[in-house]
């Protein structure tokens, strides 16, 4: 058996230095404006996956399964902003937006927003972290304002959509790309 040693080459996600966010115009085509989250509070950038789904038929005269099926868990983004300009609360939270007055306006119901989210480190060794497709399901907290600030509550889910790099085009909910690498998804794929 060969062994490989895995002492070069380490890629540790640390030290996030931008969150760009580029809203869908509608649930396949992706704007042509990317927005810079600045004012996100420390350590609330999160991707995780749910836990796996796992059905099996038991065997009657062994602990091992007869059968296992595995559904992947889906991969849940998160982070928290304390910046409510109206930009941010029409594109991520969905409010309706008067651009005559300036004022903004909480929805009545759920309406479906999907953005494009791409994930930058200080260390250009470290690759981006891009989420072609993420439905968003955020909240808006106003509270505690005398030691604290309102915050939005940026949430979602990540939904397969086709990546391409170079020439390869892979559908994924989520990939690892080389910083400075030129990539497309979804519809400004040609």
């Amino acid at each position: 058996m060969a062994i490989t040693k895995l002492d070069t080459g380490v890629v540790t996600f640390s030290n996030a230095k931008a969150l760009l966010f580029t809203p869908y115009t509608d649930v396949d085509t992706i704007g042509a404006t990317s927005y810079d989250l600045v004012s996100i509070v420390a350590d609330t950038i999160s991707l995780t996956p749910d836990d796996n789904t796992v059905n099996s038929k038991e065997s009657e005269f062994s602990s091992t399964p007869l059968f296992e099926n595995i559904t992947l868990g889906p991969q849940k983004f998160a982070a928290t902003c304390t910046d409510l300009q109206n930009t941010i609360m029409k594109e991520i939270m969905g409010w309706t937006l008067d651009s005559v007055s300036g004022s903004v306006f909480a929805p009545t119901q759920y309406v479906d927003l999907y953005v494009k989210i791409e994930i930058q480190f200080k260390n250009t060794a470290t690759p981006s972290v891009i989420i072609p497709k993420l439905k968003l399901n955020s909240k808006t907290i106003i509270s505690s304002l005398k030691t604290g600030s309102g915050e939005c509550q940026m949430a979602g889910t990540a939904y397969e959509e086709n990546i391409k790099v170079g020439e390869v085009t892979i559908k994924s909910p989520c990939a690892m790309i080389p910083a400075d690498t030129t990539y497309l998804v979804g519809s400004e794929i040609v």
